[in-house]
């Protein structure tokens, strides 16, 4: 199976997760293994206040400062601010 990458085609093989989900719409997108990862042990970090934090640690660029940060901002980037407040009822993981 083959997928537009810019303007190359490539076998859907050859690109990452985040390649992945950066070129899927984004209703469509979902949590990678590594944003999962990074996001449970936020979780645990921060316990049930956790998407409190997150939001707010978002807001001042304090997310990037945590550990596997950057799978944090890449969430957010690709997920968008708005997957976190639709979570809210709900554990992303399932």
């Amino acid at each position: 199976m083959t997928f537009r990458h810019g303007s190359t085609l490539v076998s859907l093989e050859a690109l990452t997760d985040e390649e992945i989900q950066h070129a899927l719409p984004c209703d469509k997108r979902t949590l990678t293994r590594p944003q999962l990862a990074a996001l449970k042990a936020y979780a645990a970090k921060y316990g049930v206040q956790w998407r409190r934090k997150l939001a707010d640690a978002r807001l001042i660029g304090h997310d990037a400062r945590e550990p596997d940060g950057h799978q944090l901002r890449q969430l957010r980037n690709t997920l968008g601010p708005s997957w976190l407040a639709s979570s809210w009822r709900r554990e992303p993981w399932g």
